[in-house]
């Protein structure tokens, strides 16, 4: 439970900040301040202000404290000072008139704003839950290759997995949006996604892959084998894509291939940008090792049903 450190102001700041010695008003005198700060509130709430709505009350009520911002997101208890320091350093010296209490508590909603908004983001992301027809374009550029587009389309889901295709043939993911089989090649447990999402999780996997067509994914390497995975969620950042900007999921793996007769073996290194509100993986670059081949893809466009 976190209290705000008020008791920290002298006894004539916080005079100054209440109005007054007695913190009364004799009979006849402006409203108390309780009614001027009712009034207050009540003008956020017709604005749709009141982001913090149960701080603000408790501001309103009480300037001794301030415990939590909304009933899941609790602010730092350094942040939760600084805002509340601000706060008050706004009414230093004025009258506790409507306006002046009016402006203080927007400062004081604006500030903390900030705080729910990544304390919001800063929860775990939940599986997506994916619907037939839901689509998502992705431009991709990967070396000799040059770039190519692939259209995924959701033709089914079922408990088992998602269907869909990829540039109109088969794409078949696990419901974490894991890629089983594409065009491209088939995995048994490519784990680049593990939900729920929240920063500082990791998990490792084992994947058996075969590329499509017998495809080499390099000279040394055959085209199937065995790699192992090592993902980490590191952070929570804004990315922006040619679909748009989101806040995304920074999430880094390292991988280690090794071919089916365990003769040779290449690691690759990743970063990607897993968006809750487009449902997928928006931006990703790979490097391997040691031959320095890279790959690269942003989502273009996309379409969630509704």
């Amino acid at each position: 439970m976190l209290i705000l450190p008020t008791e920290q102001l002298s006894n004539r700041k916080q005079r100054r900040i209440t109005g007054g010695r007695h913190g009364a008003h004799r009979v006849g005198s402006a409203p108390r301040k309780s009614d001027r700060v009712a009034g207050a509130v009540q003008t956020l709430q017709r604005r749709d202000a009141p982001i913090c709505g149960k701080l603000a009350n408790k501001l309103a009520v009480d300037f001794s404290g301030v415990q939590r911002c909304v009933p899941k997101f609790e602010i730092p208890k350094a942040n939760a000072y600084r805002i509340w320091h601000r706060t008050m350093v706004s009414l230093r010296g004025k009258r506790m008139s409507h306006k002046t209490i009016q402006f203080a508590l927007i400062i004081f909603l604006a500030l903390c704003a900030g705080n729910v908004m990544h304390a919001a983001l800063a929860a775990p992301a939940e599986r997506p839950e994916t619907k037939v027809g839901d689509r998502w374009n992705f431009a991709c550029l990967q070396g000799a290759q040059g770039a190519t587009n692939r259209l995924w389309v959701v033709t089914a889901v079922d408990p088992t997995g998602i269907k869909a295709t990829e540039n109109g043939q088969l794409l078949l993911l696990t419901l974490d949006l894991n890629e089983l089989e594409s065009p491209r090649r088939k995995d048994s447990d490519r784990k680049l996604l593990s939900f729920p999402l929240e920063v500082g999780k990791h998990w490792e996997a084992s994947d058996q892959y075969v590329v499509a067509g017998g495809a080499k994914p390099s000279r040394h390497l055959t085209g199937e084998g065995k790699a192992y995975l090592n993902v980490s969620v590191v952070s929570l950042e804004k990315v922006r894509v040619p679909a748009g900007e989101f806040d995304a999921f920074k999430l880094t793996l390292n991988s280690t291939f090794q071919d089916s007769g365990g003769v040779h073996t290449e690691t690759l290194d990743a970063t990607y940008y897993y968006a809750p509100a487009a449902h997928a993986i928006v931006k990703s670059d790979s490097i391997s090792h040691p031959i320095g081949a890279e790959v690269s893809c942003e989502l273009k466009e996309f379409q969630l049903q509704p």
